[in-house]
């Protein structure tokens, strides 16, 4: 997606910036518009509620106890301004249509790798791999049935009742991730990356789906809860990668090239799911804290946001 269409979804550009920068001669850079000499073009600045009487009807108000996190948030925000269209996109369709597409690739992936478990001679890895060769199955499943939950279904409690499966298989699969994280060896976890990096994968795809599900149900605290669990697991899992690559064991010189291959793919699809959940996440603490239904925030055209010229400095 080029920056124009995005900037275009978010704010209230003019054709004129929206050319220069589809063109290359404007950059944006955090919540600024830069040229290509790095001088500021446009500030884009969220209003406060004394810059603007509509702010506050438009955000619902923030809560006077809450106005430290509403800051905070309004801050990180206002850095990620070519984000925001994005936050939308990947919110209200490309996650689940992401998701649809990866379930049959995963399910490739574990054919593959159920023919590994009867290789493995370590009894505790062996212990833990037959624990995820139970749910991975039922994980597939339960991802499709909750999709498909929410593309039929339109009572409430009925969706509740399809998602109660994935709930389930999400705590298992965060529990086993973060539990063979800190109780395998270095070596055992390299015996393992690949099972590691399916069970992140399979954990977040399903931290996706529970987390829009009750975005949808007016539910955004529950999604909330699923969206931080999410993160912190993800947290664990980079900051072992961290350390296993700087420590080269996982280098071609330690593993073969073809596991390296896979695994350098796998790290880039977890990259990419890392981003996603904090893009989520990061909105929906912005809805949570300004007390405004997500729903309203996904179809907003964020029209308050707005463009200062910088000033000018006389030297």
């Amino acid at each position: 997606m080029s920056i124009s269409i995005i900037l275009e979804r978010a704010l209230p550009l003019g054709e004129d910036i929206l050319s220069r920068i589809h063109s290359g001669e404007f950059v944006v850079s955090g919540g600024t518009i830069r040229d290509q000499a790095g001088r500021i073009v446009k500030h884009l600045v969220f209003p406060s509620d004394r810059q603007n009487n509509n702010a506050e009807e438009f955000f619902g108000g923030p809560n006077p106890t809450t106005d430290q996190n509403y800051q905070e948030i309004m801050h990180q925000l206002s850095n990620q301004t070519a984000m925001l269209a994005a936050v939308n996109i990947i919110s209200a369709r490309n996650t689940n249509e992401i998701i649809g597409k990866k379930l049959e690739e995963i399910s490739d992936k574990l054919d593959i790798l159920n023919d590994k478990l009867s290789d493995i001679q370590d009894n505790i890895i062996f212990d833990k791999l037959m624990e995820f060769s139970k749910i991975k199955s039922s994980t597939l499943s339960s991802i499709e049935e909750a999709i498909y939950a929410n593309e039929t279904q339109r009572e409430s409690h009925i969706i509740r009742l399809h998602i109660m499966p994935l709930r389930k298989n999400f705590y298992t699969l965060n529990e086993l991730l973060v539990d063979i994280l800190t109780e395998f060896s270095n070596k055992k976890i390299i015996d393992c990356i690949q099972f590691i990096m399916l069970i992140a994968d399979l954990k977040n795809k399903a931290s996706f789906v529970l987390g829009q599900t009750h975005i949808r149900l007016g539910e955004e605290g529950f999604a909330q809860s699923y969206f931080n669990k999410n993160i912190d697991s993800n947290n664990v899992l980079r900051s072992k990668l961290e350390f296993l690559v700087k420590t080269g064991a996982l280098s071609p010189h330690v593993i073969t090239e073809k596991d390296f291959l896979i695994f350098k793919n796998d790290i880039e699809t977890f990259k990419n799911l890392e981003i996603q959940s904090q893009l989520l996440s990061t909105q929906n603490q912005l809805s949570l804290e300004l007390r405004l239904p997500h729903y309203q925030l996904l179809n907003n055209s964020f029209k308050t946001i707005h463009m200062l010229d910088p000033i000018t400095l006389n030297k």
